[in-house]
Order: C-alpha cells, then structure tokens, then sequence
C-alpha cells in the first residue's frame, strides 16, 4: 500500500495521514507512533486524538483510547467521528448504554454516518431491543444504497491500488442485510428475513451462511422444498459444515422423509461427534419411526453431552413411556421438570405415567399443573390417551 509522503509545511496533517494509512495496513503500533508525532507538533489537532484513539483501541489499550477520545472531543465538541470512535470503545467495554449515547449524538451532528447506525444496531441488538435494530440497520441500508447510486454516476468502481470503493460498499450491504435479515428472523418475521437473505445472495453469491440462513427461514415458514435446495447449495459450497446436514435432516424430517432424515443426521454427527443437538434430533427420527432403543441411546447420548438439555430428558421419557416403562419415564419427566420447573408438557406427560401406575392423586396434581401452565394444544389432543386409553376417564374434573 502506498504511503503518503510527509508534507514539512503541514507535518502535523502529513503524520496524522500517514497513521490512518497504518491502521488500515493493520501496523497499529506505527500508528500510534504517528499520531503521537502529529500531536507534538500540534497539541490541539483533535483528529489525531481519536485516530489514537482508535489505534489503542485495536491493540486492546482501550482506556488510552477513552482518554484521546475524551481529549479529541473537549477539544471539538461538534466532531461526530470522535463521538462515533468513543461509542465504538464504549461497546468494546460493555458499556452498551454508554456506547449508544455516544452513536446518537454522533448521528445528530452527523446524520449521513451509515456506520454509526449499524453500530448503533448492533449494540440494541445485544440489549434486546430488536425493533430498534431492525430501525437502523434499515437507515444504513438506505444510506448504503444511495451511496451506490453516486458511486455508480461516479464510475467509483475503479480499482485503485487494490481498493475498490464500490466494492467495500458492497460488503457493507451485505453485513447490514444479514444482521437485518437475522433480526427479522429472531421476531419471527421470517419472510422479510427470507427477502433479506436473498439480498445478501445478490451481493455475496457464494456466502454458504446466506443460503443455509435462508433455508432455516425457509423451514420456519413451511417452505421445506426451498429449504431443501438452499441447503443444497450450501452444501455444495461447504460441504464439511455438520449444521448444514443437520438442518437438511430436520426439514426432511418435517416433509415425512424421516430415512433421509436420519442419513443427513449420521453425516452431521461425523463431522461434528460432539453436537449433542444432532443426537438429540436423531433419537427423534427413530422415535418416529418405533425403533425406540436407538432412540433412547440417541438421547442419552444427547444428555451425555450437554446435561442442561432438558428436552432430551423428556424426548427419552416419552420413548421410554412408549416402551411402557413408566417408571424410567417418570424420573426422565421429573428430571425435565427439575431443569425447566413450568414445563407443562412434562407434566402433562409425567400424568399419563402415574396413571398407568395407578397414582391417581399424582396424576391429577400434574394434570392440574400442566393446564395451569397452559399445555399447548397439540399435546392436549393426544389420541392415545384421549381416544383409546381408559384411564383417561379417571383423572376426572379438574
């Protein structure tokens, strides 16, 4: 990368200039050696303080970089880039409250900073505040696209020295998709995730993150035969990544191909031996299709992994109910109800099994819990018991 040459009328400027080329050629101690030059010869040039800022910030001295922030903005008050630069550090802290003060006055005296409001996003994002997020990584989006619209007047698609500023551009519209199109999905609103996705596609063909995210969107919305194919391709892209198996294995599952389902469940669990999720999920494909000691080593392996996983406890005391050893399916149920104490499933479940014992009061007690806790209806109309189990008659009025 070319470096600018040092300007003796202007070397405060021409050292200020030359540290930002460092920090982009990633030499953040030469940087900062810069900066402090800059700042010697001229103690009030407030854009030397936060690019040092910002250098101390990359090599993890994050309080020298609070204090040149502080420092650039005492000395400027209007310039929204230290405000940016200290918001950046703020979250690099954890003090997301603080970093989001700092983004918005920086988009106050700056309200054309498409940076400042994905990091703005990315920080509501992590506070839980989604719709906010989704708010502004729209903004950035707009910001983003009508700064294309110049660049493509401009023909800034030139490549200079390896720089292309329509290409950069690009790459931002990518990232502000994605996190939209994840935060769509995290809402539920999987159709405006599926459209960003596809966007994200239009700038990033061969992302296999941006086929395999559209395919869980896919799946969510019951379009499994698109799920498939974006799984497909992601596979085809990568085809060493256990998730994207997995996630097949599942939407195969979903349309009824539980054989193919459970290939794609051996092949993930090869690639990835520890990913207790695919266990967890290959156990249910036996369970559907009654090869109920499979499944149960299934889930118990899924529990030797990751013990904290309570639907593997109740997924095997179902099989295990099925099996008709009620008492094995109680203690899974109870441990189920241990971890996650307002699980009405498992005491919806939990009373079928005492019922079979004969534990009539038991049953009741966990019946009552389970409608208190609003069982979903799927597992309310449950025709095995409902329709063919006499002791469902015995549980009574609640």
């Amino acid at each position: 990368m070319p470096q600018p040459n040092i300007d003796p009328l202007s070397s405060t400027v021409g050292y200020s200039n030359l540290g930002v080329f460092q920090i982009m050629g990633e030499q953040y101690d030469k940087a900062i050696e810069s900066f402090s030059k800059a700042i010697e010869l001229n103690p009030e040039h407030a854009a030397a303080y936060t690019h040092r800022g910002c250098a101390y910030a990359m090599t993890g001295e994050l309080d020298k970089a609070l204090v040149d922030h502080n420092k650039a903005i005492a000395l400027d008050p209007e310039f929204s880039s230290a405000y940016y630069n200290r918001g950046t550090t703020h979250h690099k802290r954890g003090n997301l409250d603080t970093a989001i003060q700092d983004y918005s006055t920086s988009i106050e005296l700056d309200p054309k900073h498409s940076e400042v409001y994905f990091c703005r996003a990315t920080v509501y994002n992590e506070k839980g505040n989604v719709n906010s997020a989704i708010e502004d990584y729209t903004k950035a989006i707009e910001l983003h696209l009508e700064l294309a619209e110049i660049y493509e007047q401009d023909a800034a698609d030139d490549v200079i020295d390896g720089y292309s500023p329509m290409r950069e551009l690009k790459l931002k519209l990518a990232k502000a998709y994605k996190y939209r199109g994840l935060a769509y999905y995290s809402l539920a609103e999987y159709h405006q995730a599926i459209d960003d996705f596809s966007a994200l596609i239009a700038y990033r063909p061969n992302n296999t993150l941006a086929y395999y995210n559209r395919g869980v969107a896919y799946h969510s919305s019951g379009m499994f035969d698109r799920a498939i194919n974006d799984f497909n391709t992601a596979i085809d892209l990568n085809s060493h990544e256990a998730k994207f198996y997995n996630n097949r294995g599942t939407t195969y599952h979903s349309k009824g191909e539980i054989d193919r389902a459970i290939e794609d469940y051996k092949t993930a669990i090869e690639l990835n031996p520890d990913a207790a999720e695919t266990y967890n999920n290959h156990g249910i494909a036996y369970r559907d299709k009654g090869k109920y000691d499979q499944a149960i080593a299934d889930f118990t392996k899924t529990i030797e992994l990751n013990p904290e996983i309570v639907i593997a406890y109740y997924n095997r005391g179902t099989v295990y109910h099925m099996k008709g050893d009620y008492e094995q399916a109680i203690k899974d149920y109870t441990k189920a109800i241990e971890l996650k104490p307002d699980y009405a499933n498992a005491y919806y479940h939990r009373s079928k099994a005492w019922l079979y014992l004969g534990e009539e009061e038991k049953a009741k007690s966990d019946m009552k819990t389970a409608s208190d806790l609003r069982i979903s209806n799927t597992t309310v109309i449950d025709e095995t018991l409902r329709d063919y189990d006499p002791a469902w008659n015995t549980v009574g009025n609640l």
